[in-house]
């Protein structure tokens, strides 16, 4: 019985079976193909379920055996579903099975997937249910991993996912990753892994991405990143070594009318996790619209989540910055303004004990027309609920017009309950109040 995989009913029909077998010493067996194994409607079933189904299978595997360790060796390895191929590879596999030892597996090899192919097999069809995979969606796979324990250690590791044969996605480790899928009560989450890894996106457009998760009313033009991930057991660092960048996004109505003009989104981010603790930060947040010399909105974000704590979220400072001419100036805001400048700040803080502070201010406006107001600002103070169960707030408001000054008081309140509208309640109260501003 394998140490690695529970026992399996597997059905099917052996067209051609050729092998050699030549004995030697120490128990030594050795199996060589004379022609390529040739398996038809090969199926595979765990209990009830159904994992591969009318599979046909060719391949050329040596195996060599001793008591301590069986060595297979694979070549021309050719995966279909009838005539639709599957996977194509070759490779290695060796299991050591010494005495009272642990039994390791090592394996090394190179496999091509047609991933539309791939996701019609039952193993994969219903987590794939809501995904149209195209038939076009291809991966490469250059590995070398080995299982010891709990941990999987990959030696080295190249993917690339490919539409049309042109690679738009690559994960690379180079050095070396070790990998520890669980992990026990209070142990640090940067032992998830340990090593090096590099996620890489090249040019991939969103009639690529629209194959398979489809997009509805989102396009644009290109995404392109790289993400380099550390860890040295007890501290997980992934930062962005060049920024995150979405061109030409374009939002449309059902009508395929342009909510807003094509826009660029542009960030450089990172996350750390030390202990149980996980700090993201998000960088140089712009977004840029077309024909336009300066971004319509910029800013920072940074939180710190503890998720063992009753209040995960344990900081959250945020700063934005934006250009009201801009932002009203889309098809779906007030695109007929008279705004000639102006800009609306907002800075927003949440710290360890739950105190909740923040302020918006618009200032700095003018127009081609005379403005009935100059600026408004709107510093809030609250709590999140001890539970970390939503959060209140008190949010005066003064605003400066030609009538004179504006003030309103608001209390508002978020409390989420299962099975009842999640609703935010707000009561206002003013002193002075120039509507006609």
């Amino acid at each position: 019985m394998s140490p690695f995989a529970k026992p399996l009913g597997i059905t099917g029909e052996i067209r051609h079976a050729s092998f050699k077998l030549t004995t030697g010493r120490d128990q030594q067996l050795l199996l060589e193909p004379i022609e390529p194994l040739d398996v038809r409607r090969l199926g595979i079933v765990d209990g009830a379920t159904h994992l591969l189904n009318n599979v046909w299978l060719s391949i050329r595997p040596t195996v060599n055996y001793t008591p301590e360790s069986i060595d297979v060796q694979y070549r021309e390895l050719i995966l279909s579903g009838g005539k639709n191929p599957i996977a194509k590879g070759s490779g290695t596999v060796r299991v050591k099975t010494q005495k009272d030892h642990a039994a390791t597996l090592r394996a090394d090899g190179d496999l091509h997937l047609d991933l539309g192919n791939f996701g019609t097999q039952p193993i994969f069809a219903d987590v794939l249910s809501d995904i149209a995979v195209d038939r076009s969606l291809s991966a490469k796979l250059r590995y070398d991993p080995h299982y010891a324990g709990a941990s999987v250690h990959i030696d080295s590791l190249n993917f690339d996912l490919l539409h049309e044969r042109t690679s738009y996605v690559q994960i690379e480790v180079a050095d070396g990753l070790t990998l520890k899928p669980t992990l026990a009560a209070g142990d640090s989450f940067a032992q998830y892994a340990t090593g090096e890894i590099e996620l890489s996106i090249k040019d991939l457009s969103s009639n690529v991405v629209d194959d398979v998760f489809p997009l509805g009313n989102l396009s644009f033009d290109t995404i392109n990143g790289l993400l380099n991930l550390t860890s040295d057991g007890t501290r997980l660092f992934a930062e962005t070594a060049e920024p995150l960048v979405v061109k030409q996004v374009k939002l449309m109505n059902t009508d395929r009318e342009l909510q807003f003009k094509p826009f660029t989104f542009r960030t450089s981010g990172s996350i750390e996790l030390v202990k149980q603790t996980i700090k993201t930060t998000l960088d140089k947040l712009a977004v840029q619209f077309q024909n336009e010399a300066a971004p319509a909105l910029s800013g920072r974000l940074s939180a710190t989540i503890e998720p063992a704590q009753t209040d995960p979220l344990q900081q959250l400072n945020a700063d934005i910055n934006g250009a009201l001419p801009q932002l009203l100036n889309q098809p779906a805001v007030l695109p007929q303004h008279s705004l000639t400048q102006g800009t609306i700040t907002a800075t927003v803080g949440v710290d360890p004990q739950g105190n909740i502070s923040a302020i918006t201010r618009i200032e700095n406006l003018a127009a081609s027309k005379p403005l009935a107001i100059h600026t408004i600002a709107l510093p809030l103070t609250g709590n999140m609920r001890p539970d970390g169960n939503g959060f209140d707030f008190t949010m005066p408001l003064v605003g400066v017009g030609s009538s004179g000054n504006s003030d309103s008081f608001t209390v508002g309140d978020y409390l989420p309950q299962a099975g009842k509208p999640t609703l935010l309640r707000l009561s206002s109260t003013s002193k002075v109040f120039y509507l006609n501003d």
